[in-house]
């Protein structure tokens, strides 16, 4: 279960990262890119954003235990 665990929190960082920086991509704050000035990755980050703290937050809940 450690493992699971583990790899969810992996996934996690990884979605958050690059969710972040598609957010500062879409809003032109990264520049040069294809995706730059595009409102539609800031979208997409943002989700991605939701889903990595969702994953964050289950691995939370599978250290503490069942309540």
């Amino acid at each position: 279960m450690l493992v699971g665990m583990v790899l969810r929190v992996i996934m996690a960082v990884t979605l958050l990262v690059v969710g972040v920086v598609w957010i500062l991509q879409g809003l032109d704050v990264l520049g040069g890119y294809g995706m730059s000035g595009h409102i539609e990755w800031t979208v997409i980050g943002a989700i991605l954003v939701a889903v990595a703290v969702g994953l964050l937050v289950g691995a939370r809940r599978d250290l503490d235990g069942p309540a």
